[in-house]
């Protein structure tokens, strides 16, 4: 019969096409699982994207690019196992990031409609989060370029690569004239944005915050060699850092820079009193140090204002401190014998075994007068006073013929709330035709130069030691400057942001 011929003949050809629908099924079936592998691995390229300009930006990732590849390994095994038909195993290609993220934002928006029409709401979910956030980068991309156009093309602060645009400066402001001690009451913590430099201007993220006993004073209302610290204000201090923004040809972005920045975590400069500190030459704390104002003062006030020559007796005030411990090196450099008064015997035995004094006199267990007659039985030729009180007049009851007493500081007195006590041997000057002179180092400024080539070659030469006592914590400011009038220190002292 003509149509059970025909179906006979249909019957035939689907026996001799039927291999070829199977491998067409199975073909299916790996363009299936290919696709899907490339869905996967198309949204871990763009999460790769994704966490790399939000950490260009700045922004905190929570959960690493690492532990996020973990977790997509699992899911692509099962997905692997899947395209396995037979012994044959369907590989799938490779997209770099690079041409991802050259495709930019219309690549995210294509992977993320192939989802919806996939009907996978959750993966579309993914690429419209990342194609927000890729936006927002574009975006802040193009604010940036216009604010860079609109001041001649420098960078601004917070267009650096080392800021991000959600910085926060944190400051310390006095608060109240302290009475005795400062409190922590006495200042105020603040947060404040991190400043944009104008023309010739530069921003500097402090890493170090040089502590002085001359910050006490600075703190009190009244003539001095330099106006107090206004309530409300940043507390002054010297402090040392990087720049991370810069419209100032003599500081560009990334240079070390060490001046009078302030207790705070970012500073503001026009560059006036502010130098460059070369971190490959010396670490930073050094510039705050022997290659600091510490130094510049240790270096002046004996040379200059004492005038120490070689064979005088140097007698050097709170030794074991930040500027005593220079002077005494120092003078031992220029041919002189040096005694130190220190607190505690660890404190002298660091004199003697460390610096290379010829005594040390331990205030707290000695009596300094009769110390002061057995190890300068000539007399006294320098003074160097760092504290006040009852040990300058001990030093005044000892001076040679035509001593010099170096006023350099009085941390004896400054938290004093009886008022300052003066010297009571100071007919000793009459006596012996001596002279008591004080010394601001702000006066040397045209010279720091002369005494920063003679403290580098010392350094060098490992004839001049910078011990610095670092304490870490911007929070602990207020409790940390208390260790300088309570003797804790060994050395200078320094917070480190």
């Amino acid at each position: 019969m003509p149509g059970q011929r025909r179906t006979q003949g249909r019957e035939r050809k689907q026996r001799a096409f039927a291999p070829r629908r199977i491998l067409r099924e199975r073909s299916e079936s790996i363009q299936v699982a290919e696709r899907s592998l490339l869905r996967e691995r198309a949204r871990d390229q763009a999460r790769e994207v994704s966490f790399e300009l939000r950490k260009r930006d700045g922004v905190e990732i929570d959960r690493t690019l690492a532990e996020h590849r973990r977790a997509r390994a699992h899911q692509r095994a099962g997905l692997a196992a899947e395209a396995q038909i037979g012994n044959t195993t369907v590989g799938y290609a490779h997209i770099h990031v690079q041409r991802v993220a050259a495709q930019g934002v219309g690549a995210i928006g294509r992977m993320r409609r192939v989802f919806e029409c996939a009907k996978a709401p959750r993966r579309a979910a993914v690429f419209e989060h990342e194609l927000m956030v890729r936006r927002r980068c574009c975006h802040a991309q193009s604010v940036t370029r216009c604010r860079q156009r609109a001041h001649g093309g420098v960078s601004y602060a917070n267009h650096s690569p080392e800021i991000n645009m959600s910085a926060i400066n944190r400051q310390f402001r006095l608060a109240a004239r302290p009475v005795g001690l400062p409190k922590r009451s006495d200042f105020n913590l603040v947060e404040d944005p991190v400043p944009v430099p104008g023309d010739g201007e530069f921003v500097v993220r402090n890493a170090y915050i040089s502590l002085d006993p001359a910050m006490r004073g600075w703190m009190n209302e009244g003539k001095s060699y330099v106006p107090p610290v206004g309530l409300g204000e940043v507390m002054r201090a010297y402090a040392a850092g990087e720049v991370v923004a810069s419209k100032h040809e003599k500081f560009p972005i990334g240079s070390h820079v060490a001046g009078v920045f302030g207790v705070q975590e970012y500073a503001l400069s026009n560059g006036k009193g502010a130098h460059l500190a070369d971190a490959k030459l010396a670490p930073l704390p050094v510039y705050l140090s022997a290659l600091g104002m510490t130094g510049m003062t240790a270096y002046f006030g004996l040379l200059d204002v004492g005038a120490a020559q070689a064979g005088d007796s140097v007698v050097v005030s709170a030794a074991a401190g930040a500027v005593g411990s220079l002077v005494g090196q120092i003078a031992k450099i220029k041919g002189c014998r040096v005694v130190g008064i220190a607190g505690g015997a660890d404190k002298c035995r660091m004199l003697l075994d460390d610096y290379g004094f010829d005594a040390a006199i331990d205030y707290k267990h000695d009596d300094v007068k009769d110390a002061l007659k057995k190890h300068c039985p000539q007399g006294i030729n320098v003074y160097f006073d760092n504290v006040g009180g009852d040990i300058l007049d001990a030093a005044l009851s000892q001076l040679a013929l035509h001593a010099r007493v170096v006023i350099c500081g009085a941390i004896s007195q400054y938290n004093s709330t009886s008022g300052v006590k003066g010297p009571a041997n100071y007919l000793a000057l009459l006596v012996c035709r001596a002279r008591m002179q004080g010394m601001v180092v702000f006066d040397y400024a045209s010279r720091y130069g002369e005494a920063a080539r003679d403290l580098g070659i010392w350094l060098a030469q490992g004839k001049l030691k910078s011990r610095e006592d670092i304490v870490e914590g911007f929070d602990t400011f207020p409790e940390t400057l208390l260790k300088l009038f309570r003797g804790e220190n060994m050395g200078k002292l320094i917070l480190k942001v």
